[in-house]
């Protein structure tokens, strides 16, 4: 867009409308030059900034990458330690599980084994309760049975 200064009167009588119309085509050949090469420089230096953009980028994400990856290994070897310890605490807790049942086992058994004496105990008891039983009655019977023939 090319700038059309104007001038005052007097400059023109002093260069005439020639020179002065040829002073305002340089100026504007003057501008679309300035303009062109701003242009340009400002492209250029677009194109810089660009590309050290995409290299900050392409350095932060390798940086993240790594980051990561340091983090992911760290989370693992966390939960592998997370995972030995709780395999442990539960063998540990099965190992004790077992000892209390094997105790409580145990104690079963030995009061089943009394209850079993004792319940022997008792079937020999009622045998001999029985047979007193029945031969007192045999007996009682016997002496009624004579008493009752005389």
């Amino acid at each position: 867009m090319p700038v059309t200064p104007t001038f005052s009167e007097d400059f023109y009588k002093k260069l005439g409308h020639g020179i002065a119309e040829e002073f305002v085509n340089w100026f504007n050949q003057a501008h679309i030059a300035f303009r062109t090469d701003l242009k340009e420089l400002n492209e250029l230096n677009y194109a810089r900034f660009e590309s050290k953009l995409e290299q900050r980028i392409a350095e932060l994400r390798a940086t993240l990458r790594e980051e990561l990856a340091q983090m992911g290994a760290a989370l693992r070897q966390e939960i592998a330690t997370l995972d030995a310890n709780v395999s442990r605490r539960i063998a540990e807790l099965d190992t004790k599980l077992s000892g209390q049942i094997a105790s409580v086992e145990a104690r079963g058994d030995n009061k089943l084994a009394r209850l079993q004496a004792e319940v022997q105990s008792l079937k020999t008891m009622v045998r001999w309760l029985f047979g007193f039983w029945a031969a007192s009655t045999v007996t009682i019977l016997a002496a009624i049975i004579r008493l009752a023939g005389t």
